[in-house]
């Protein structure tokens, strides 16, 4: 229910057992370790974070993802339409990470 709710998993993969019984041991443990997640203080990473999330994410809020900006020197936060898995269909998002890459590779 969970995975239909958050999108991204096809329903095919959702209605077959096999595929249920060899991938849902892994997700809860992913879930499980979200849950459970308490960050460690410490110095702020000498680099910059770019966060992205999707706007309709009900799994990982936008003031999850900003509270990463404590963790670093540099931080950017940016939000796509879209549920927790926009990447798979956000053009605006592809487009953004392709210049963030091309503006990397020219910094090196």
């Amino acid at each position: 229910a969970e995975l239909r709710r958050l999108g991204g998993t096809p329903e095919l993969v959702l209605q077959d057992r096999e595929m249920r019984t060899l991938l849902l041991p892994g997700l809860r443990a992913d879930f499980r370790a979200a849950e459970n997640y308490v960050a460690a203080r410490g110095d702020p990473l000498g680099i910059p974070l770019w966060a992205v999330g999707g706007v309709d994410d009900a799994f990982v809020r936008s003031y999850d993802i900003q509270a990463w900006a404590a963790h670093t020197v540099e931080f950017t936060h940016d939000e796509y339409a879209g549920g927790h898995f926009f990447p798979l269909e956000s053009r605006p998002f592809a487009d953004a990470l392709s210049e963030q890459l091309r503006r990397k590779r020219r910094s090196s």
